[in-house]
């Protein structure tokens, strides 16, 4: 009986050993995941443009800000008031003549894209409200702000969730609000 009750405080010893081990190691990987930078955002090409989105959280923001230096010359930001920004946006571009060059869903408040010089129609929809600006891209970084008010923000119009179960054939899920502050 003896000999049985060391094997199992031995087991007991091991056991704990590897825990704490792989504990130890888990933990000392979070600094580094954090030093290589591992910024989560979408950069994405469309049949003839490239885009990115993204910018939930500072560190986010200013990673993509860094990286449209790489030739993107439209910026869209998306928000309820300055600094409550909003997610899941569809983005629809559309050139002079009316003709749809680019239409993607933004996955966080900024939405990156490289388009040739010209004139366009943005048209962003939050839940089936949806807004619609002008802008000329001539080479240089343009930005162009999306607001809704407080009380349509995730309030879709009657009729919106019908719209996309049509568009997409799948029923509407309930998207978190990736609303987030300066």
């Amino acid at each position: 009986m003896n000999l049985n009750h060391e094997r199992r405080e031995e087991m007991k010893r091991v056991l704990l050993t590897i825990l704490a081990g792989t504990a130890f190691a888990l933990w000392s990987i979070v600094p580094l995941v954090y030093s290589q930078g591992f910024i989560i955002h979408e950069e994405a090409v469309d049949p003839n443009h490239k885009y990115m989105s993204g910018g939930v959280g500072v560190e986010e923001r200013n990673a993509m800000e860094a990286q449209s230096a790489k030739g993107y010359d439209l910026k869209l930001v998306f928000a309820i008031t300055p600094g409550n920004y909003l997610s899941f946006i569809d983005v629809r571009i559309n050139d002079q003549s009316g003709k749809q060059v680019l239409s993607a869903q933004s996955n966080g408040p900024w939405f990156y894209a490289d388009l040739p010089k010209g004139s366009y129609t943005v048209v962003a929809d939050y839940e089936g409200n949806q807004k619609s600006q002008k802008v000329t891209v001539d080479g240089s970084l343009k930005q162009v702000v999306f607001h809704w008010k407080q009380d349509l923000a995730g309030e879709p119009k009657a009729g919106a969730s019908e719209r996309k179960q049509a568009v997409t054939g799948a029923a509407k899920t309930e998207r978190p609000n990736r609303s987030t502050e300066k």
